[in-house]
């Protein structure tokens, strides 16, 4: 009887080591809050929170870049995610924020000057007419 309550006693946990956390698991912990933490710093997108994609095309899109804003009547509701050329024409990429919505399926977009000195470039964007079905 002796040898089975000998053998059941080194099967359990003892109660000190209960508390105690191994530092290989502390490790592992610490290693993934950092790589979420700089991936989130480094990429600057609120996780979840998407606007609505919208493409537009242009016969010349020299002028626009990647993070250009994105305009309705003065106000920023979005902004250039990327550029394609598509054959002779560029094809622009751009992400809409909800303030930005809704837009018609008459809505117009042009490239402006920001500034007429400076050489800022942003997508003008007239929204559409009410009359017009939604995208």
């Amino acid at each position: 009887m002796s040898r089975l309550r000998l053998w059941r006693r080194h099967s359990e946990t003892p109660v000190v080591e209960l508390g105690r956390s191994s530092p290989v698991r502390f490790a592992i912990l610490f290693l993934i809050v950092i790589a979420i933490a700089i991936y989130f710093g480094f990429t600057k997108a609120i996780p979840f929170k998407h606007g609505y994609r919208l493409n537009a095309q242009f016969a010349s899109a020299v002028n626009i870049k990647p993070k250009s804003p994105v305009r309705v009547a003065g106000v920023d509701v979005g902004k250039v995610t990327g550029i394609q050329r598509s054959g002779s024409t560029a094809l622009v990429k751009m992400e809409i924020e909800s303030k930005g919505l809704p837009i018609h399926s008459d809505a117009t977009v042009k490239v402006r000057p920001r500034i007429f000195l400076e050489g800022n470039w942003f997508v003008e964007m007239q929204p559409g007419s009410p009359l017009q079905h939604p995208l």
